[in-house]
């Protein structure tokens, strides 16, 4: 939003009362920070309205919800969209195969979106609290297809949130 765009907040199933307290008092409880002018906030049932004419998507939800969140976003995501994960970890799957959570978020995608949709995550020491405190940290964005965060980072940047790129996203 500081750097002029436009931010629609859309919370989970689980976040009602956090999105209703944005929407009452246009400020955020559990990170005790107003709502920045250009940012607004969606419950999870208006996600086709705050998906309209959008062009990046920025999936954030804790590890548990890697899989609900490619289930949800599969309906909605356009072939030009750019998408970045901000959720870090592993995951194992039953046969003991290790997938870094782009793969998760995008495994039960049709394989026409997942052609057209190249996941992009954020990796490095930066936690909401901190970020919405504008404190200095420095991230890395990475994609398979090194456009994507070529595009992504500039969006992102900040003289507090610095981000560097690369295309090797394990």
């Amino acid at each position: 939003a500081e750097n002029g765009h436009d931010v629609r907040l859309v919370g989970t199933h689980l976040d009602g009362e956090i999105i209703a307290g944005c929407k009452a008092r246009r400020f955020h409880p559990r990170l005790r920070r107003e709502l920045p002018p250009r940012m607004t906030p969606f419950y999870l049932e208006e996600l086709p309205r705050a998906m309209e004419d959008t062009e990046v998507v920025v999936g954030g939800v804790n590890s548990l919800g890697v899989h609900w969140l490619g289930e949800i976003l599969a309906a909605h995501l356009r072939p030009e969209h750019l998408l970045i994960s901000i959720t870090k970890g592993l995951e194992v799957d039953d046969g003991g195969r290790i997938q870094i959570f782009p793969e998760v978020l995008s495994a039960g995608w049709p394989a026409a979106l997942r052609e057209a949709v190249s996941p992009a995550a954020v990796g490095g020491p930066c936690i909401a609290g901190e970020l919405a405190g504008r404190r200095p940290t420095c991230v890395v964005f990475g994609c398979r297809d090194r456009s994507v965060v070529e595009r992504l980072a500039p969006l992102f940047r900040t003289g507090y949130y610095h981000v560097w790129t690369t295309d090797d996203l394990a």
